[in-house]
């Protein structure tokens, strides 16, 4: 199968044509994973975006003060991961893990900015799509977070609630650089 193929339907490069597919997966590499590797660990820094192709990853998160690891999400082929080190450089928000055999490809940053350099079409398509996608994204855990204090106890939330919203705040400063794309 051609590299081309593999990304053909993931949301990112939705309305690019053939040729400008074929120009993205020739920046992108090839990994391989094991069920129960690591693919990528939260803090570390990276700015590469991830396309799992084939297999089943899983996205979680440690929080200071749990003790448990919290599970985020179960990603599937043609999902994305990794868009906010691709973006601004940050350090990896989560860790993700392989439920099975995975084959992902690697779009690094700096290889995007020289295609966008040649190619600004692509560059602003890729760009629009992972807006829509983040939006989706911080929406939907907007919705998660209301709906899981809302079953907090009163006395809870507003003892809570303040650390939370703070901790919220903060993390929305982190990622203030994706809005000035």
């Amino acid at each position: 199968m051609k590299k081309s193929e593999s990304i053909k339907g993931v949301r990112i490069f939705d309305d690019l044509i053939d040729a400008e597919l074929e120009e993205i997966a020739k920046i992108c590499h090839e990994k391989k994973f094991w069920k129960g590797d690591m693919v990528i660990k939260q803090g570390e820094k990276d700015a590469s975006i991830n396309i799992l192709v084939d297999g089943a990853l899983h996205t979680e998160v440690e929080i200071p003060g749990f003790k448990d690891i919290v599970p985020v999400h179960t990603l599937e082929p043609k999902e994305i991961f990794g868009e906010l080190a691709f973006l601004g450089g940050i350090p990896r928000s989560a860790t993700v893990r392989c439920l099975s055999t995975a084959k992902v490809l690697v779009l690094e940053r700096a290889k995007f900015n020289k295609l966008g350099e040649k190619n600004p079409n692509i560059e602003r398509i890729v760009m629009r799509n992972l807006a829509v996608i983040l939006s989706e994204r911080l929406r939907n855990t907007t919705m998660e977070l209301r709906d899981a204090v809302s079953k907090l106890p009163s006395r809870v939330v507003s003892r809570k609630a303040k650390s939370i919203l703070s901790d919220l705040s903060e993390w929305i400063g982190s990622i203030e650089c994706i809005a000035r794309i």
